[in-house]
This record gives C-alpha cells, structure tokens and sequence, in this order.
C-alpha cells in the first residue's frame, strides 16, 4: 500500500499523524519515546472507511478516547 495522504495535527501538547493509503484505510497515530526507543502507537485504523473529512475523522476518534478515559475513572 501507497501513503496518499499524511497530516501532521497538533492538539494541545500532543503531535498526531494521519494517514490514508491507496486502499482507503485511515490511522490516526502519535509517537511516543519508551526505553529510548521512538514508538508508533496507533489510535484508531478504518479499513476502507474512505473519510471525507479529515477533522471530523481525528475529533471522533479523540472524543471516543476522551469518554473511554472518563468511563475508566467512574471505574
């Protein structure tokens, strides 16, 4: 597969990547350092989902971590 489109978003303090490739999957991905090694973490993947709007894509799949992280402290 071809990366045919690559965004940089900055949230706040956070840099997010993302991606969309010739099959029409969608990531939305940050970086993080662990141990001295620079890792990808991988958010949210839509095989085939094809978004028209890149913004509405990342504020979904932040507000959907926003309420997860919510649901876990009610925990």
């Amino acid at each position: 597969m071809h990366i045919i489109e690559e965004n940089e978003v900055l949230l706040g303090n956070q840099k997010y990547i993302y991606r969309k490739d010739t099959a029409g999957e969608e990531t939305l991905s940050r970086n993080e350092v662990i141990n001295n090694k620079n890792i990808e973490i991988v958010l949210k993947s839509t095989p085939n989902q094809n978004t028209k709007n890149v913004e509405k894509f990342i504020t979904d799949v932040l507000s959907d971590l926003y309420i997860q992280r919510q649901i876990k402290k009610l925990s």
